[in-house]
C-alpha cells in the first residue's frame, strides 16, 4: 500500500510537507548485526551527521518504535501490527526548514488511516547510522532462495532516545538516510547562525515567538528550541533537555493537551508550616466507579505522594435530581466519601474526616491529618443558596472554618451561575457578593465541650489526646450546625437558645443570656481559600480558543480574555484574592468519557471554569503556593478536576 496517501489526512494541509516516507517492519527482536555500515551514507552521497556532543548509539535508550519491537512478532489477525510508516515531515513557518521524524501506524479497523505513535525532532545533536542485520534462523529457514537473509536497519537518536527501522529494501533505507542527513545538516546551520546572531547581539525575529524549553548544544548557553509546530501533534509532551525528548504517544485532533512535564512531588512543609491541598470538581452527577482508571481519584488528589496536612474537597453537581431540593440524599455523600478515602490508600488511617456538608449539588469535605486534631479549635459549618430567586440552592456555597493554633482559616466551595453572556457575568458577580454578605458561621463560646472518657488508655498518650480532640471537635460542629445561619439576621443568645431547644434539648439547656454568641463572616478570617465551579468564561471564539490551546498560550494570551482574571484585576469581585499561574488546558467542557472538547450541537467554548483562589488578611504572607494542576486523565465528568497545593506558615519562627 502507498505510504504517502494516509499521511495527508493526518497532517495539516499546506503547513507540513512529507519529504520522504517508507513503510517497513519494526526491528526484529532476535536480529543479529552482521556489520556496521556507517560508510554506506558516504558511498551513496549520504554522509550521516554526527555531532561531537551527541551520544553514542550504545548509550541511547530506545523508546517508541523500538520498544514495540521487543513485544513480540505481531498479531496474525492484523497484517500491519509490526509495520510502521517512517516519514520525514518538514515545516517552514519560522522562515527556515525544520524537520521531524514521525512514526505512523495504520489503524487496524481502517488501514487507509494512520495515527502518530512516535516522533523525533531533527535538532543539533541528531545522529543516524545504518547497519546490516541478520534475520532469526527460524525466519531464514522459510525464505526462498531469491529472498535476502538480512535486512538493512537505520537507527536515529537524539539526547538519549532512538527510533529504528529495518527493511530488506536497502534502497528505501538509503533514501531515508539521505534526507535525514540533509535535514540534520540544515539544523546545524540554523543553530550556528543563531549562535552568531546571539554573539553579535542581533535579535532573532523568530526566537521570541517560541515558548518551548531549550535544547543545550555545544555551549552551556541555551538557544530556543524551534519546533513549535510539532506541538500540534503531541499527546504527551516532555522536555527536550538532558536525557528527555518528546514522545508522541498517539495522533490526536483534540485541542486538549495534557501537562507539559511529569508531575513532581509537592515539597514537604518545614517546621512551623502545614501543607494544604484544595481540590475542586464539577462531577456532572457522576460517582466514581471503583476499578475504573478514568474515574479513579488517585491522579487528582495525590494524597499518597503529597501527604497534605489539610485536604479540602469541593464538589459541584453531585446531585441533579429534583428530589435533592427537598430530600437529603446521604447515599451521594457516602459514595464520594468511599471514593475519596479509597484514593488515600495506606494513608487512610492517618486522616480524619473533620466535617462534610451538602447543599443540594454542592458538597464540601474537610480532612485533616490525625496528629493535627489537638491544634484545631472553634470549627463551624455554614451554607447559603443564591440560585433561582436569589435563594434557591441550585447555586450557592458551603464553607467550613476553624482555627489552627492562632490562625483562623476559612474554606469555601461554591458553584456560581453559568453561561457566557454579559448578563451571566454580572449575575456571577452578584452571586459572589451575596455569598460574602449572607454566609455566616455562628458559635457560642461560653461552655466547653466535655472530652470523652479515656478508660483503659494512658490519658497522656498521643492516641487518647487525638481521640478526645476529635470527639470535642465533632460535638462543636454538631452544635454550630444548629446555630449557623445563612442569612444576615441578627440573633441574640436567647433567640439562639430558643431555636436550639426546638432542635436539641441539651444544647438549649447549655445556652444562657450570659452566653457569648460569636459570628464570623468569610472575610473575618486570617486566610480564606475559595474554590469551585466559578463558571468563568473566555471572551474569544471557540475556534480561536482551541487554536491557542494547541499552542499552549495560556498565561501569555488566553487568560488575558478570562473573565475571572478581569474580575480580580478590577476588584469587581473576589477583592484581594490571588490565583496561581495556570499551566493546564481549560477544564470545561468535554464530551464525557473523552479528552475531546464539546462536539454537541452547542459546541460550547472551552473555559477555565474550575478555579481555586486564596486571600490573606493584612498581607501577612503566610501562604506559599506550590502547585496548581488539572487531572487530565480523569474522564468521569464533562469537567476536569483541579487541585491547588499550598504551604501555610503557622508559626513566626
Amino acid at each position: 500500500m502507498d505510504p504517502y496517501t494516509p499521511l495527508f489526512a493526518a497532517l495539516r494541509p499546506g503547513l507540513e510537507q512529507v519529504k520522504v516516507a517508507i513503510e517497513c517492519e519494526l526491528p526484529r527482536k532476535n536480529s543479529v548485526t552482521i556489520s556496521s555500515l556507517s560508510s554506506l551514507g558516504e558511498n551513496n552521497g549520504s554522509k550521516v551527521n554526527e555531532s561531537p556532543n551527541a551520544q553514542d548509539d550504545d548509550d541511547a535508550t530506545t523508546t517508541g518504535s523500538s520498544v514495540e519491537a521487543n513485544a513480540g512478532t505481531g498479531n496474525k489477525s492484523d497484517p500491519f501490527a509490526n509495520r510502521r510508516i517512517y516519514a520525514l515531515v518538514t515545516n517552514v513557518e519560522q522562515g527556515h526548514e525544520e524537520g521531524c521524524i514521525f512514526v505512523f501506524k495504520r489503524r487496524r479497523n481502517d488501514p487507509t488511516k494512520v495515527k502518530i505513535v512516535d516522533g523525533l525532532p531533527i535538532l543539533p545533536g541528531f545522529k543516524a547510522s545504518v547497519q546490516q542485520v541478520a534475520r532469526p534462523v527460524s525466519e531464514n529457514a522459510s525464505t526462498s532462495p531469491s529472498t535476502s537473509a538480512s535486512d538493512l536497519q537505520i537507527d536515529m537518536s537524539l539526547a538519549g532516545k532512538s527510533i529504528s527501522a529495518s527493511s530488506s529494501d536497502a534502497q528505501s533505507i538509503r533514501d531515508l538516510l539521505k534526507v535525514v542527513r540533509e535535514a540534520a545538516s540544515r539544523a546545524e546551520e540554523v543553530a550556528t547562525e543563531r549562535q552568531q546572531n546571539g554573539t553579535n547581539g542581533t535579535d532573532d525575529s523568530n526566537a521570541h515567538r517560541l515558548h518551548l524549553h531549550r535544547h543545550h548544544h555545544h555551549t552551556k548557553s541555551a538557544e530556543p528550541l524551534t519546533h513549535a509546530w510539532v506541538e500540534h501533534y503531541m499527546d504527551v509532551d516532555r522536555t527536550i533537555s538532558g536525557e528527555q525528548t518528546p514522545i508522541f504517544s498517539r495522533f490526536t485532533t483534540s485541542a486538549f493537551l495534557p501537562p507539559r512535564t511529569e508531575r513532581p512531588r509537592a515539597p514537604s512543609p518545614a517546621a512551623g508550616e502545614v501543607k494544604v491541598s484544595f481540590g475542586t470538581f464539577n462531577v456532572n452527577a457522576q460517582v466514581p466507579s471503583f476499578g475504573s482508571s478514568s474515574s479513579s481519584l488517585n491522579s487528582w488528589l495525590h494524597v499518597l505522594e503529597d501527604e497534605p496536612d489539610i485536604l479540602i474537597i469541593a464538589l459541584q453537581e453531585v446531585d441533579s435530581s429534583g428530589l435533592s431540593y427537598v430530600v437529603w440524599t446521604p447515599q451521594v455523600e457516602a459514595g464520594w466519601t468511599d471514593a475519596i478515602e479509597a484514593s488515600m490508600g495506606r494513608e487512610t488511617s492517618s486522616y480524619r474526616k473533620l466535617a462534610s456538608k451538602q447543599l443540594v449539588g454542592v458538597l464540601l469535605f474537610a480532612y485533616v491529618r490525625t496528629s493535627l486534631l489537638p491544634r484545631i479549635g472553634s470549627p463551624a459549618l455554614a451554607s447559603v443558596g443564591v440560585g433561582f430567586g436569589g435563594w434557591a440552592a441550585n447555586k450557592g456555597a458551603v464553607a467550613i472554618r476553624f482555627t489552627l493554633d492562632d490562625i483562623s482559616l476559612c474554606f469555601v466551595g461554591s458553584h456560581l451561575s453559568a453561561f457566557s453572556t454579559p448578563e451571566a457575568r454580572e449575575r456571577r458577580r452578584w452571586d459572589h457578593h451575596e455569598i460574602v454578605k449572607r454566609l455566616k458561621f455562628v458559635f457560642v463560646e461560653d461552655y466547653e465541650v466535655e472530652k470523652p472518657e479515656t478508660q483503659g488508655k494512658d490519658v497522656g498518650s498521643e492516641d487518647s489526646i487525638e481521640s478526645a480532640a476529635e470527639s470535642a471537635l465533632r460535638e462543636q460542629l454538631r452544635r454550630s450546625s444548629i446555630l449557623s445561619t445563612d442569612d444576615a439576621r441578627s440573633k441574640t443568645p436567647s433567640s439562639i437558645a430558643a431555636d436550639a431547644t426546638t432542635a436539641d434539648t441539651d444544647l438549649g439547656d447549655d445556652m444562657s443570656e450570659s452566653a457569648q454568641l460569636q459570628q464570623w463572616t468569610i472575610y473575618d478570617h486570617d486566610v480564606v481559600f475559595w474554590g469551585g465551579d466559578l463558571n468563568s468564561r473566555l471572551g474569544l471564539s471557540t475556534f480561536e480558543v482551541k487554536r491557542l490551546i494547541r499552542k499552549r498560550q495560556f498565561e501569555s494570551t488566553l487568560l488575558k480574555f478570562d473573565q475571572l482574571r478581569s474580575e480580580l484585576s478590577s476588584r469587581a469581585s473576589f477583592q484581594d484574592f490571588k490565583e496561581q499561574e495556570i499551566d493546564f488546558a481549560p477544564t470545561y467542557k468535554f464530551d464525557r468519557g473523552t479528552d475531546t472538547y464539546d462536539t454537541s450541537e452547542k459546541q460550547r467554548c472551552p473555559a477555565w471554569t474550575d478555579r481555586i483562589l486564596w486571600k490573606e488578611k493584612d498581607s501577612q504572607s503566610r501562604v506559599h503556593p506550590i502547585a496548581y494542576e488539572s487531572a487530565h486523565n480523569i474522564r468521569l465528568s464533562d469537567h476536569k478536576p483541579v487541585l491547588a497545593t499550598f504551604l501555610l506558615r503557622t508559626s513566626e519562627e
